[in-house]
């Protein structure tokens, strides 16, 4: 006992050991955003970051909504003319660590996300693999290396992904949870994997989708194939395990509230309806997938980005020696199921998934499912390694591993040669080639004539994998200084800033960065948003004057492979339109001599109008028109909104008032809460530039008053005559609900969780 116990100690230490290495290498990969933490990440492979277009807006308009409103920001005004931010995942709006931009510098704030999630992803799988899967400590620690350095993970932090890293850092916790939840039959498991479920969806919804189905595969191979005691018929052993994991779902619908109920309004009102060739965008091609696996680039794009390491991959073909642990063929059908799923329409396997597996219909970029792939080659690397080093290798086995290895490794070689040859240089990619192959198979040799000791592969291999990925993934990052980033436009953002009142800007040639226009605090018609409202992007196809795309990621959308500046140079927007948007500003990266534009300034290259037809944020009319929602859109472009508002329903009241036009004054505008004030000598219709969308509630000094679409997509509310206070409030009812809902939920597993603790110390003393 006193052995066992000492073995106990021994393991125990060498699993912190493992932890506290996989941090400092962490920190080490990540070494310049840890000393410059002011520096924010870019790709070496694009002009842009999902940092700067996507993350730091909504970091910087929570901070400052915070600071100054005391409160969290529900709804952002910076792009797309406002659009809600409770149920955008990509703000990171409810997810707790994020929320340490509310106090200390939003660049280190995400560069520390960043190189927490990357420890954190590969502390995970290790401690997967050692409690999990029995693997040893240098196998689990070889697993670990493998995920959180592959280069489809460090292709999209250096793209700036900063929530997607972080739902996925989170996958091999919730395996973890999984398995001891059925190995040990504790419900507090399940309780546990359905908080990292609720985590990963303040985070982003493909990688939550892509874990609830990997959890449920894995449940069910766990449930049906590992024998356990009791266990009699296949559907007996189905229901007693099902049982076990009944508080998963219900800890993740309670937990995750907050972020699940508003995600559950947008589906109704969100662009995200895809076609099955719309979702299957950026699917990988035969051609990549063998040309990224051992000719690796990023100058395809951080999607096309699949290297999974050649150390890896020599080790992940021996896992099929480890015998007794039918695991493996469990992660051997993950990473052929991961494989064809991210061909997309180049296989059938996404079209039947499609149509069957719920949730896949608001999903897109097929690639993306290498994940699941870089996750089970991690695993199969680990198993690979003890196998390597504890079965027993027979003289046959040995010379097919042998003769097997000479000709890849003497075929990576010879290819790698020649095309350093062919082309005249040698690359990271052909240089690896012929020689990561050798060395990673030469180690194999050395260890199965018994040449290398375990510890000797352990530290070699180690070795070997960081040269190997880190070779790779680190050329993909560069590392900007905050003058960098904010250097391009800031001449166009400043003259823009310095104008009076409160307006938009439009720009058909994204002459305005985003994390530079929230700076400086102005707000945008046009923007990147992966997920926005349906009805904006009709309305904005009329008034930017190109057609409708379906679906699209920006507005307006740019066609792939073209440059963005001058992609618009031919459509020619609808400035009345525009005008109804209160876009007073116009910026674009090319002449556009139209009536109604008058040229106020050129900067660079950049072309800065006023908008003669812009409309005020808030105004009102005397007259309404009445007329079906589907016939709207057709008669938008023919009428004055100067004169009438188009109405979808019949309202309760009249208006016969066409000469009545007024301006009213906005005296207090803030994401959550705007203020009019109008003085009205006869009943009008008060109409807002701000998009129409639930959870928006007005009050007519102090009385709330019904808040009717108008036009097709703002707000508006009925007058009387008289003065007006109108105070417009967004306090939508999901996340009301969804807040109450979480921290109920949050309470009670926190009391359970205390409880067990105390249970757990009671009968230690006992």
């Amino acid at each position: 006992m006193v052995a066992a116990t000492f073995k106990d100690a021994v393991s125990k230490r060498a699993d912190w050991a493992c932890i506290v290495l996989i941090l400092t290498l962490s920190g080490l990969f990540f070494l310049p955003a840890i000393t410059h933490p002011d520096s924010l990440i870019y790709p070496s492979f694009a002009p842009y970051s999902d940092v700067t277009v996507i993350h730091w807006p909504k970091e910087f308009l929570m901070a400052e909504t915070f600071k100054r409103y005391g409160q969290l920001p529900l709804w952002t005004p910076l792009i797309l003319s406002g659009m809600p931010l409770a149920s955008n995942q990509l703000a990171m709006l409810f997810y707790p660590p994020n929320l340490l931009c509310l106090f200390l510098p939003i660049n280190a704030v995400l560069n520390g996300l960043f190189v927490a999630h990357i420890f954190w992803a590969g502390a995970g799988l290790y401690l997967f693999m050692r409690r999990g899967l029995a693997a040893s400590v240098a196998a689990s620690f070889i697993a670990a290396l493998t995920f959180m350095f592959s280069g489809k993970l460090l292709a999209h932090v250096a793209a700036g992904h900063a929530s997607l890293v972080g739902a996925l850092a989170w996958l091999p916790w919730a395996l973890l949870c999984i398995h001891l939840a059925l190995a040990e039959r504790k419900r507090l498991w399940a309780l546990c994997a359905g908080v990292i479920l609720a985590l990963q969806a303040t985070l982003h919804t493909q990688i939550l989708v892509y874990t609830a189905y990997t959890l449920l595969a894995y449940a069910l191979f766990q449930i049906l194939t590992v024998p356990a005691q009791g266990d009699g018929l296949w559907w007996r052993k189905l229901l007693r395990g099902s049982l076990l994991l009944v508080p998963l779902p219900v800890t993740f619908l309670l937990v995750g509230a907050i972020q699940i109920l508003p995600l559950v309004e947008m589906m109704g009102h969100s662009n995200r309806a895809l076609s099955l060739g719309e979702a299957s965008a950026f699917s990988l091609s035969w051609l990549t997938l063998f040309v990224g696996l051992f000719l690796p680039t990023g100058r395809g794009g951080h999607e096309m980005v699949i290297y999974l390491g050649l150390a890896p991959l020599s080790l992940a073909p021996l896992a099929w020696r480890r015998k007794g642990d039918p695991r493996v063929l469990f992660f051997v059908g993950l990473a052929v199921f991961s494989l064809l799923f991210a061909l997309g329409s180049h296989t059938p396997l996404f079209g039947l998934c499609y149509y069957l597996l719920p949730g896949l219909r608001w999903l897109r970029t097929p690639a993306r499912a290498w994940f699941l792939l870089a996750l089970a080659t991690a695993v199969l690397a680990g198993y690979g390694f003890d196998a390597l080093t504890t079965e027993v290798w027979s003289r046959q086995a040995r010379k097919r591993l042998t003769v097997g290895g000479v000709y890849v490794a003497f075929s990576c070689l010879l290819l790698g040669a020649g095309l350093s040859t062919i082309y005249g240089q040698a690359s990271r990619a052909t240089v690896g080639l012929a020689l990561l192959p050798v060395a990673s198979l030469g180690l194999v040799f050395l260890t199965v004539q018994g040449k290398l000791s375990r510890q000797g592969l352990a530290l070699t291999t180690t070795l070997l994998l960081l040269a190997d990925l880190w070779s790779f993934g680190r050329p993909l990052l560069s590392f900007r200084s905050p003058e960098q980033a904010f250097a391009p436009q800031r001449e166009v953002a400043e003259y823009l800033a310095a104008q009076e009142g409160l307006f938009r800007v439009y720009s058909p040639s994204y002459s305005l960065p985003q994390h530079l226009a929230a700076r400086s605090g102005l707000q945008l018609v046009d923007g990147a948003e992966p997920v926005h409202l349906w009805r904006y992007d009709r309305f904005m196809a009329l008034a930017g004057g190109y057609p409708f795309p379906g679906f699209s990621v920006t507005v307006p959308p740019f066609p792939p492979d073209q440059d963005l500046a001058q992609a618009h140079r031919g459509t020619r927007p609808n400035l009345a339109l525009l005008g109804l948007l209160n876009t007073r500003f116009l910026a674009a990266e090319f002449p556009m001599d139209y009536e109604g534009l008058t040229l106020l300034k050129v900067v660079g290259r950049t072309h800065v109008y006023e908008n003669e037809r812009a409309l005020p944020r808030a105004f009102v009319v005397g007259q309404v028109k009445v007329i079906p929602d589907e016939e709207i859109l057709s008669e938008l472009a023919l009428f004055d909104p100067r004169e009438l508002a188009i109405l979808a329903e019949k309202p309760g009241w009249s208006l016969d008032a066409p000469s009545l036009f007024q301006e009213a004054e906005v005296t207090f505008y803030s994401p959550n809460t705007i203020v009019v004030q109008v003085n009205l000598s006869t009943p009008g219709l008060l109409v807002l530039s701000e998009l129409w969308y639930p959870g928006w509630r007005a009050y007519d000094n102090g009385q709330e008053v019904k808040i009717h679409r108008a036009d097709y997509l703002l707000r508006s509310v009925y007058l009387e005559a008289g003065r007006h206070t109108v105070e417009f409030v967004y306090d939508p009812l999901s996340v009301k609900v969804g807040r109450w809902v979480s921290a109920g939920a949050a309470l009670g597993l926190s009391v359970c969780g205390a409880l067990a603790i105390r249970r757990q110390r009671n009968r230690g003393i006992c």
